[in-house]
């Protein structure tokens, strides 16, 4: 009995020197480096311009898309931006498609009610 717990107090004191050469975090190393930091917070002389006009101008189109949801009325798009959209148009079959979703589009532009 003496041998095997002679054995098993070797192996623990093997693995006690393991963990010692193991190091331990340093959990205030944070607090340190954040407290050897200096920040400025003095006024500089800077001028920022700010676009007030932009503002209100999405502050007013805002305004008419929800009046225009709560009124159920449809809305036109407000972004000046226009989309790009790539059509193929490799072959004959794809071409007649296309021709024919642009007369579509021109005979639909002359009904009276089309949007501008």
């Amino acid at each position: 009995f003496s041998k095997i717990l002679q054995k098993f107090f070797d192996s623990e004191m093997e693995d006690y020197k393991k963990d010692a050469g193991a190091k331990t975090p340093d959990y205030d190393n944070l607090q340190r480096k954040a407290a050897n930091k200096v920040y400025d917070f003095s006024l500089k002389d800077v001028i920022t311009e700010v676009d007030r006009d932009a503002d209100r101008r999405y502050n007013y189109v805002v305004d008419k898309v929800a009046y225009s949801e709560a009124t159920g009325e449809p809305f036109y798009q407000s972004s000046p931006m226009e989309d790009e959209w790539g059509v193929p148009n490799s072959n004959a079959e794809e071409h007649e498609t296309n021709e024919g979703i642009l007369q579509w589009i021109k005979k639909a532009s002359e009904e009276p009610d089309a949007a501008q």
